[in-house]
This record gives structure tokens, sequence and C-alpha cells, in this order.
């Protein structure tokens, strides 16, 4: 076989070798063939062209320096994107996919905001009544007893998270102080004369 269809059918096949690398798990054994298959290639070319024929010398390392970029290009963002692409490389799941117990957390996810009494010890973690339903919940670092009155503020895992209710901080009408100016602040009231 002569060194120039040599060079040319090597580069192919080194081309070829690199698209497979993208699709076919190797370890890198298809990337070292491909590498010894372009090697073969630019030493048969220089074999061939270099002395006698500069001028397809000069296009066979063009044609390399396009063909070989544009393959791994083509592999890793055109290729992915057709039809056959799609079939061969399966898309990875959703992160809802995966997450564990995502139904529960929506349901739970209804309850931040509501309240609700401690059923045994937080201690931090224990059991709460909400809304009729026991769930497991956990203080925010308090130990809380049995009966004690209960905010859920947040949602961690399938677990509420919960504050106690006396240590919630007056808003709207449970204000005491709703309607003073930061002057009337005081807690007795001056006779009225």
């Amino acid at each position: 076989m002569d060194s120039g269809y040599l060079a040319i059918l090597l580069l192919v096949v080194g081309v070829a070798l690199i698209v497979c690398e993208v699709f076919i798990p190797s370890a890198g054994l298809i990337a070292a063939f491909a590498t010894l298959c372009i090697a073969g290639s630019i030493a048969s070319a220089w074999s061939a062209w270099f002395y006698t024929s500069p001028t397809y010398f000069a296009l066979y390392v063009t044609a390399l320096l396009v063909l070989i970029p544009s393959a791994i290009s083509g592999a890793f963002y055109v290729l992915p994107r057709t039809a056959f692409g799609r079939k061969v490389l399966l898309e990875g799941p959703d992160l809802d996919e995966v997450t564990p117990y995502q139904e529960e957390q929506r349901q739970l996810m209804r309850l931040v905001g509501h309240i609700g009494k401690t059923l045994t010890m937080l201690n931090p973690g224990g059991l709460v009544e909400v809304e009729g339903t026991r769930q497991h919940g956990e203080s925010e670092g308090l130990l809380l007893e049995a009966g004690t009155p209960v905010e859920i503020v947040a949602v961690k895992g399938i677990r509420v998270v919960v504050r106690p209710v006396e240590n919630r901080p007056p808003t709207g009408a449970d204000d005491p102080n709703r309607g003073k100016s930061s002057g009337d602040s005081l807690d007795f009231e001056l006779p009225r004369g």
C-alpha cells in the first residue's frame, strides 16, 4: 500500500477512534489506539509527501489540524444533539427525580408556619402533633418538654423543625406595643387631671 493512502486511512481511523472514546468507556485504551493511528498517519504522510510533494504535506497538516478539534467538538457538542446521539448517550436524571422523600417533604412544607404541640420531650428530636398528625420533629437546639406549644419553622429531610411559641416575637394583633410610638414605651400611665 502506498504511504499516502496509508496516511489518509490511519488519519480517518484515528479520528473515528477519538469519537468512539467519547461514547465507549475504555479507561483511555481507545484514546491510546487513536494516538498511535494518528502518529502512524503523520509518519506515513512524512515519508510520502514531505520531500516529494510539500503541497500535499501542507494540505495533510491542515486537514490534521482541522479534523482532530472538529472530531472532539463534534463528539462532545454536536453528536449528543442528534437522534443517534440521544439514543447512545442517555441524559442523567433531574435532581427532583433522585431526591428521596419528595412527596413527604412537599407535605411537610405545607405545615411551615402552623402551630402544634410536642408529644414527647424534644432533646432535640422527638414527636410533634400538628393538625392532628404525628410528625417527627426537632427543636432548634432547645430542650422542650412534652405538651409545649410549638411553631413549625422549617423542614429538614423528613422532619419538621420547631420553635416554642412563647419565644416567637409578637406580630400583628399579638403585639402589645401596637399603635405606640417609640417614646411611649413606659410601663405605667400618668394620671390625667
